[in-house]
Parts: structure tokens; C-alpha cells; sequence
């Protein structure tokens, strides 16, 4: 049962629907903004950070496992959909670099280049180091391009051509290390491919956004598989996504990785840290997505997570979304339904459902 103090809110709001919380309260920046946009141009950027199943591994025919599908039929490319087909079509969003795996890469390289993981989304950016003449090799869409990179003592130059053409040249060498990025606009509408080749002895690439439309939403997918709530509290990390995007919205999704690792004790003040971070610059809509079965005697059950999960909402006035109960409330009920792929991800009926009551809950209108 419910504490008082939320039974009191739920009241107040008749039309919030099942296992939804604290959304008129919660969410009237993002509100605003959008009123705002049915009106004016404006690009509003939505981020949301989360482990594999809000990056939407698995999501997709078969159980695919590659980024083209996770777009799709993942819950943020729901989002996506429905919001280019609300207003202006403007692109895919942020692309993390992490994404060019699997059989279909977003992102093809020539010559080496190594990983770090230290840095970028979630950890992770692309390197060259003493390796001038390696290319990264990018297809989009649109009127330009954005490249994410990062700022080091270093670091140093590299070109960009577009369709073959003349390079434009830019450079990550700075005193201090910070994240930094380098749009190209004034494209004709429609495919292109840029080529990255690297000039100096040292270049990060982090990921790229398309750049199209005037008017729309940014669905910004922050997630990255294997990560956990410790992984986002980093100041480079937290820097990367909301000093960079500056959220309107945060949709902040982190549950089954922390509760596989086992790190009750820290979970709340890591979730703390982040809602923290992303509250200077817009609302935080908190989702218990993620299920997952097969942990053996945890010290704490999934449930407990799920109570610090409700309490953050209502200590900061974050819109909550409980797909864990609306699911039953653990591994079986929810498999009984049909909406898991395996022992941890939704499948695409279970991205389906998280990403129609998501979308029921962003278009509500007070």
C-alpha cells in the first residue's frame, strides 16, 4: 500500500493511469515544452540513460543484436517514431560510438583503432593513437552531421569529407579535457557519408547525430549494455550527457544490472547523483524497467530496488513509471505475459508495451 503522501497525489490526478506516479507534478517541464512546440520551432532533447535493456538489445525480429533493430523496435525508437511523425522527422538521435558492432555496424573503421574505457557515454569512446590516415567511415541522413569527440592535451587534428568532397579540418588539442563536438550543416536533404581520417598522432570519436528537421524531439539513447548506475556517476560521464545535451527530459532507467551486481547499498545515492545532474536542466521521468531472473540468494530482492525507485520520485518530484509491477512484479509473471526474450531483456512485444504506456504518459496534458 502506498504511503499517504503519494496516495494524496494519485488522487489529485484522475487521469493518471496505473502504475504511474507523481506525472502532473513530475513532469511540467517537459510540458511546457512541448506546449511550446506546437507553437514555435524548437528542438527539445530528451537523454535516456540505462543499461542493455534501454539500449534495446534483443528488441527486433529473432532477438537481433544489432543496433539497426535496437532503433526500431527498442522502446526509445518508439519514442522516436512517434515523435518524428508528430512533428519534423529529426534523425535518429545520438548515435553512441559503442554501437558500431554486430552484423550491421553504424560505424565502419579503417586501419586500428582501440577502445577507451574511461571515457565518453557510459565509458566508452573510439581512439586513434599515433595512427594518422585511419578513417572512420559514417552513412546518415539528413542536412548535416554532428561528431561528439573530446578535448585532451593530446589530441590533435582530424578531417571530415562529405560525399568525397573537400575536407573540413578540426581539432581536439585543448589544456583541459573536456567534451567538445563539430557540426557540419547546409547539406542537401537526403543520404550522405562522411569520412573521418585522422591527421595528428591522437583522435577520440564518441558518436555522431544526424542534423535535420526544425521542429521536433531529440530521442538521445544514453543506455549502454552491461552498464550500472555506478557507471553513470563519474563526472565525465555526467558531464558527457547533460553538460552536452541538456535534457529537457531524463528518462532515467537502471534496475537489473544493479540488482545482478548486488550494490543495494549505493544504489539510491548513485540514482540521487544523476537526478541531481539531470534536474538543472529539465524534469526526470524514473522507469523500473528491468526484470531479471536467475540471481541466487541476493541479500536484497528486486522489490527492494524498486521501493528506493519510489521514494527517489517523490523526494524529487520525478515522474515514476513502474513497468516492474505492471509486469506482476518479478521474472515468472512477467515471462507468463511473453514479454521477455530471455532471462533479463523484453522482447519486442515487452519494448511494445513499455513504449505505449512511455508515450500515454509524455502526451498527457494537464
Amino acid at each position: 500500500m502506498l504511503p499517504q503522501h503519494r496516495s494524496i497525489i494519485l488522487n489529485q490526478n484522475k487521469r493518471t493511469r496505473a502504475h504511474t506516479y507523481n506525472i502532473k507534478n513530475g513532469l511540467r517541464n517537459w510540458r511546457k515544452a512541448l506546449h511550446d512546440l506546437d507553437s514555435q520551432d524548437n528542438k527539445i532533447e530528451v537523454c535516456i540513460l540505462g543499461d542493455s535493456l534501454s539500449e534495446g538489445q534483443l528488441a527486433g525480429s529473432g532477438g537481433s543484436l544489432n543496433y539497426p533493430q535496437y532503433l526500431q523496435y527498442g522502446y526509445p525508437g518508439l519514442l522516436r517514431t512517434h515523435f518524428n511523425n508528430l512533428y519534423d522527422d529529426v534523425g535518429k538521435g545520438f548515435i553512441p560510438i559503442h554501437m558500431d558492432t554486430g552484423s550491421y555496424p553504424m560505424v565502419t573503421y579503417g586501419g586500428t583503432w582501440s577502445f577507451n574505457a574511461s571515457y565518453g557515454n557510459m565509458k566508452y569512446m573510439k581512439r586513434a593513437l599515433n595512427l594518422p590516415g585511419n578513417t572512420a567511415t559514417i552513412n546518415f541522413n539528413g542536412t548535416g552531421i554532428r561528431i561528439y569527440g573530446m578535448r585532451s592535451t593530446n589530441a590533435t587534428s582530424f578531417e571530415i569529407s562529405i560525399d568525397g568532397g573537400d575536407p573540413y579540418t578540426f581539432s581536439e588539442a585543448g589544456a583541459l579535457r573536456g567534451w567538445l563536438y563539430y557540426d557540419i550543416t547546409d547539406l542537401e536533404p537526403g543520404d550522405h557519408t562522411a569520412v573521418l581520417t585522422v591527421v595528428g598522432n591522437e583522435v577520440y570519436l564518441g558518436g555522431y547525430r544526424e542534423i535535420k528537421g526544425t521542429k521536433g524531439v531529440h530521442i538521445n539513447n544514453n543506455a549502454r549494455g552491461g552498464r550500472d548506475s555506478r557507471d553513470a556517476v563519474p563526472e565525465a560521464q555526467l558531464a558527457f550527457v547533460f553538460d552536452q545535451f541538456q535534457p529537457t527530459l531524463t528518462i532515467l532507467s537502471f534496475l537489473s544490472n544493479d540488482y545482478g551486481a548486488g550494490i543495494y547499498d549505493t544504489y539510491k545515492s548513485n540514482l540521487q547523483t544523476i537526478i541531481s545532474r539531470a534536474k538543472q536542466y529539465g524534469d526526470v521521468l524514473i522507469t523500473s524497467v528491468g526484470i531479471r531472473g536467475g540471481v541466487i540468494d541476493p541479500p536484497h530482492l528486486q522489490s527492494e530496488y524498486v521501493q528506493n525507485l519510489y521514494d527517489l520520485a517523490f523526494e524529487n518530484n520525478c515522474g515514476y513509471v513502474d513497468i516492474f509491477t505492471k509486469w506482476g512484479g518479478g521474472f515468472t509473471p512477467a515471462n507468463n505475459l511473453g514479454f521477455l526474450a530471455d532471462g533479463t531483456h523484453p522482447n519486442t512485444a515487452g519494448h511494445l508495451d513499455i513504449g505505449e504506456i512511455l508515450i500515454d504518459v509524455l502526451m498527457q496534458n494537464f
